[in-house]
């Protein structure tokens, strides 16, 4: 008999905490949740070390900011689509991962690819950030640094050394 208790238990234990989740009341990171789509920017302050907005005035670069769509999976995956163009032709969306390194805090980890007007690859872009949710978890704020490597070099090598490197800020709010 008590087998059968505790397992009955357990049964009611799972299917209330897998009927919780599914209402989205009960996850990894508390009630609410880091999970969610949010709309952001993120506005550039150096490329390659050189002030951003120095490098526009010069005419070196036409713009500083970019509009980002985030999507933030409880199973820890992350995928960006933002409106920059750091290559000649077009970028792809970036994927990667997230993972909680503060109360309020998360660090992320995104890879996406650079193509030529031909579509031809050339290079990786990895993007690293360290966000700092609101009390209510509906916003975001913090830091996001972008290294582009050419084709010939693997982007997940700690050796390897990137040919640009994109420093900047990135603000966000979840979308209901």
């Amino acid at each position: 008999m008590k087998t059968l208790t505790t397992l009955i238990c357990v049964l009611l234990a799972v299917g209330y905490s897998q009927a919780a989740t599914a209402a989205g009341k009960v996850s990894a990171w508390g009630t609410f949740g880091y999970a969610g789509v949010y709309l952001g920017e993120i506005e550039l302050e150096t490329i390659n070390g050189f002030d951003c907005q120095q490098l526009i005035e010069f005419g070196i670069v036409d713009g500083c900011s970019a509009r980002v769509l985030i999507t933030i999976s409880r199973d820890g995956s992350l995928k960006m689509v933002d409106t920059s163009d750091y290559s000649e032709g077009f970028d792809s969306p970036h994927a990667g991962t997230w993972s909680r390194s503060g109360r309020q805090t998360v660090a992320t980890k995104t890879v996406g690819f650079g193509f030529d007007p031909d579509g031809d690859d050339i290079h990786t872009q990895v993007r690293t950030g360290e966000w700092e949710f609101a009390q209510d978890r509906r916003s975001f704020a913090g830091s996001t640094m972008t290294l582009v490597y050419n084709v010939d070099k693997d982007p997940l090598d700690p050796a390897a050394i990137a040919d640009v490197t994109l420093v900047g800020t990135i603000n966000a709010r979840r979308i209901d």
